[in-house]
């Protein structure tokens, strides 16, 4: 029962935080920047420490400073701040040289791995935050999807779920409960769009919002699964400890790194050919 609460008032509070840096946008865009750099950071030692169960040295802090650098690259402007990445990435084989670890290709390799698994799909999220007109209601409904489809999954894998969608990465996860949340979320979602409750610049049509939906939930899922591989891998239940109740950031977030991209896309597409 105290872990049941204690999960549950974890959740509240990250979901207060998230969505309360998402309306503050017409105040200032400060409080999303700043909780969502945390989040890179986070995300980033998470990923690093994990690695550490495969006997690989990661540089920590040219990885950090790789991954928060690469988040704050739209607040800055981008065009020439983009470029400075590149010494910064051949920073890391030239300081490996003096490091004196073994694994060296692994220990470069997962150095980079945060900047382009957590810190690009959350640069790309705060790019949509701060250049969509209508970022409020299109990163909201980012989110939402995600969480709802999160909920519905479980709640008919929980009731119906007889064959496990990856067993070899997720035992826990079924097809019945893929099946069903996506259904059911993309059904929610197009109604909402179809009542013009959700209704952005780019997003306009119940088709939109529908397409919108299965993009969310198809790469939400393959983040997750993905994060459950590398935990598996890494042979650790969870990817940390700064979510009572829920793990790491990078538990609560991995459906985020897939469909963010997806979505940023997604959006580029109807800017081109609609």
């Amino acid at each position: 029962m105290k872990n049941v609460l204690v999960r549950t008032l974890t959740g509240i509070v990250f979901i207060a935080l998230v969505i309360s840096s998402i309306l503050f946008r017409e105040v200032s865009t400060l409080p999303f920047e700043l909780l969502f750099l945390f989040f890179t950071f986070m995300g980033t030692w998470e990923l690093l420490k994990m690695s550490e169960k495969k006997s690989i040295h990661p540089n920590y802090p040219i990885a950090i400073a790789l991954s928060c650098y690469s988040f704050l690259i739209p607040s800055m402007g981008e065009g020439v701040y983009g470029y400075l990445i590149f010494p910064m990435v051949l920073l890391l084989p030239m300081v490996e040289l003096f490091r004196n670890k073994e694994n060296a290709i692994l220990n470069v390799s997962v150095s980079l791995l945060p900047m382009i698994w957590v810190a690009l799909p959350l640069a790309l999220l705060a790019k949509l935050f701060l250049n969509e007109i209508d970022a409020t209601v299109l990163i909201l409904s980012l989110f939402v999807t995600i969480w709802l489809n999160d909920t519905l999954a479980y709640c008919v894998g929980s009731l119906f779920g007889k064959h496990p969608l990856f067993k070899r990465i997720s035992p826990k996860k079924s097809v019945e409960g893929f099946v069903g949340g996506m259904v059911l979320t993309t059904t929610i979602i197009t109604l909402l769009g179809s009542a013009e409750i959700l209704c952005t610049e780019k997003l306009t049509t119940p088709w939109h919002w529908l397409f919108f939906a299965i993009l969310v939930v198809i790469f939400g899922t393959l983040g997750d699964l993905v994060e459950s591989m590398y935990k598996r891998d890494c042979d650790v239940k969870d990817s940390g400890k700064i979510l009572p109740g829920h793990g790491g950031v990078l538990d609560r977030l991995d459906s985020l790194f897939f469909s963010v991209p997806a979505v940023y896309t997604y959006l580029l597409f109807l800017s081109f050919f609609l």
